[in-house]
């Protein structure tokens, strides 16, 4: 496995594999698929997939603390990533949009359900995800990360596809609970409930553990 300053080539026997029963990661011209850390991680954890420069569980702990220094967000991206895909959806990144000839968006992934694959079929949903903190804090941009949440659902919804938004924070019900009163409230102080009501029910607000 070799680190191409953007991204890992993984070009061992299960790679093939791995692209087409789980979407993992993207082709690359030669042979082998371009992963990204998290991907190297999922795939590793829940693809029993062997990568000689991680031989065992203490290799990994120094691979994963070493690859926090480059991305701070790696373990929150690796639970959002984890809970997408255990249950067998297939998710693309954003940086593979490209390789795979999908629109720009400002998505951090896309989601193709169970029986589907980005090769074959349209997406089903568009994916972002947030720190509880940065929607609950009360602070002045409470309101127009709101807005931006709207404006990316509007976006999502008009290529007929779902918008998820994953939260990540200890604290399930609290959390779960006030998002929804919030974006409530936006709706019906800007006026805008009733037109932007059906958009509110796509987008689904899910919460998993840091």
């Amino acid at each position: 496995m070799e680190w191409t300053g953007k991204w890992w080539v993984f070009d061992g026997p299960a790679y093939s594999r791995l692209w087409e029963k789980s979407a993992i990661g993207a082709l690359i011209d030669g042979g082998g698929l371009a992963l990204s850390d998290i991907e190297v991680m999922f795939s590793r954890n829940h693809r029993g997939v062997s990568f000689p420069s991680i031989p065992d569980d203490n290799a990994m702990l120094e691979w994963v603390n070493e690859r926090l220094m480059n991305d701070p967000a790696l373990i929150q991206e690796y639970a959002i990533l984890e809970a997408l895909r255990v249950p067998g959806n297939k998710v693309v990144l954003q940086h593979n949009f490209s390789k795979l000839g999908i629109d720009d968006s400002n998505s951090w992934g896309i989601r193709w359900a169970s029986d589907k694959h980005p090769s074959k079929h349209k997406p089903d949903s568009e994916v972002i995800w947030f720190n509880s903190s940065e929607l609950l804090s009360g602070n002045s941009d409470l309101s127009h990360s709101l807005e931006s949440l709207l404006h990316w659902s509007n976006e999502v919804c008009s290529k007929d596809r779902i918008s998820e938004v994953l939260v990540v924070d200890e604290e399930k019900s609290v959390v779960n609970e006030k998002i929804q009163k919030l974006m409530l409230y936006y709706l019906m102080k800007n006026n805008q409930y009733q037109k932007k009501q059906h958009q509110y029910l796509f987008l689904e607000l899910q919460l998993i553990y840091q």
